[in-house]
């Protein structure tokens, strides 16, 4: 089922996801729950992931999936009570979006570490310890924000900041 997303001015946004216990992963509320995200995700273009606060579930999962170059979405990838176990030095600066920031809308240049590794349970409570990097590295900790009550607007660089229609004009000059 789809959901409405809660948008950056609203309060419940910058609430602290608390950690899912264990006993949760399997149950049926759990899997629906998990299909109400993906729901969510696929009804817009350009979304690449989405956390439970951005629903309104102050609960610590998110889940990410993207899309090749012919559009084709990727199978999505679910990460729960997600633990950041170390980053890289190097920082890289690139543009992001947000769900909750008027519908993706709205992108901006933000700082973010180069490659993290994080724990995180998936869906089926399996374990696991990776290293991510890149792109994909940028959305972990984007979401990652957003389980602590944080949103990019608070750390991009204000003057960089484009509306959607800028910002596609702004990539095909690059």
């Amino acid at each position: 089922m789809i959901r409405n997303i809660v948008l950056d001015s609203e309060e419940k946004i910058r609430e602290i996801s608390l950690p899912i216990n264990p006993h949760e992963i399997g149950t049926e509320e759990l899997k629906s729950f998990c299909v109400d995200l993906l729901d969510t995700l696929q009804s817009f273009k350009y979304g690449v992931a989405i956390s439970a606060i951005q629903i309104g579930i102050p609960k610590r999962i998110f889940l990410i999936q993207r899309s090749d170059k012919d559009g084709k979405r990727e199978s999505p990838k679910y990460f729960i009570n997600p633990v950041i176990e170390s980053t890289s030095e190097k920082l890289v600066k690139y543009y992001e979006a947000c769900l909750s920031v008027n519908y993706a809308q709205t992108f901006g240049e933000v700082v973010r570490k180069y490659w993290i590794r994080i724990s995180y349970l998936d869906e089926n409570g399996n374990s696991h310890t990776e290293k991510y990097d890149g792109l994909y590295a940028r959305i972990i900790l984007h979401e990652i924000d957003h389980l602590e009550g944080k949103l990019f607007t608070d750390i991009v660089d204000s003057s960089t900041v484009k509306d959607l229609k800028e910002y596609l004009e702004y990539i095909k000059k690059r």
